[in-house]
C-alpha cells in the first residue's frame, strides 16, 4: 500500500488504468515501523523495494504496463450471503467454488481512512480517486465474510488495475480460491478477486 506512492506520483492516476503489480511481502511490518521506499525504472519495468527495521527488505513490487484478459471464473458470483462463518480450515477451502459476492460504495470518509493510514496525501486522492490501499482491503474483507480468521499472513498480491474506482462508486466484489498448498509446514491459498462496477 506505501509502494504505489512513487509511481502515482511519477505517473498519475493513469498508472490505475491497464497497468500490473507483482507484489511479494517478505517480512511483517508493525505500526511505528519507519520505512524507506526505493524507486527505479528500466524500459517501463518499474521496480519498487521496500525496507524496515534494520535496513531490511520487507517488500517488494515490480509493475509495468499491459493487463491479461479477465479470467471469466473470477465473475462467478457464489450463493446468497451466509449466516454462519465457520473458522477457517483447509477442508473447507474449497477450490473454484465462489465466496458471496457483495457491493461496497466507498464514501469519503472511509477513503480518507485509508489515505491517513498510509500517509498519502497525493493530489489525485484529494479529488476522488480511490486509494489502492481501500481497494486491496476489500480482499481481506471478502476473506473474512466467508470465514472466521485466525493469526494469517498476507504474503503478495497480482493485481491488474483496468480503470479508476472513484469514492462513491458502488462496486461489486467477486472472489473465487484459485488454488491452495502446503509448503514447509504453512498452509496457503490464492484467491483471485474481480471488482466490477
Amino acid at each position: 500500500r506505501y509502494m504505489t506512492h512513487p509511481l502515482i506520483s511519477l505517473l498519475g492516476t493513469r498508472w490505475l488504468e491497464e497497468n500490473s503489480a507483482d507484489i511479494r511481502l517478505r517480512k511483517p511490518v508493525y505500526n511505528g515501523d519507519v520505512l524507506s521506499i526505493d524507486h527505479t525504472e528500466r524500459n517501463g519495468l518499474h521496480f519498487i523495494q521496500c525496507r524496515g527495521r534494520n535496513n531490511l527488505v520487507v517488500a517488494e513490487m515490480y509493475s509495468s504496463k499491459g493487463i491479461p484478459r479477465v479470467n471469466e471464473l473470477s465473475r462467478l458470483s457464489g450463493n446468497a450471503p451466509i449466516n454462519v462463518r465457520p473458522p477457517i480450515q483447509w477442508d473447507l477451502i474449497e477450490v473454484g467454488t465462489p465466496f458471496p459476492s457483495f457491493r461496497w460504495r466507498p464514501d469519503i470518509e472511509e477513503h480518507l481512512t485509508y489515505t491517513t493510514q498510509t500517509e498519502d496525501n497525493l493530489e489525485s486522492y484529494l479529488r476522488d480517486v480511490l486509494h489502492p490501499h481501500a481497494i486491496l482491503d476489500t480482499a481481506n474483507r471478502a476473506l473474512a465474510n466467508r470465514y472466521k480468521l485466525s493469526a494469517w499472513l498476507h504474503v503478495g498480491s497480482t493485481i491488474h488495475f483496468r480503470e479508476l474506482i472513484r469514492v462513491d462508486e458502488e462496486i461489486e466484489v467477486h472472489a473465487i480460491p484459485m488454488k491452495k498448498w502446503k509448503k514447509k509446514g504453512h498452509e496457503f491459498v490464492a484467491v483471485s478477486y474481480t471488482h466490477l462496477t
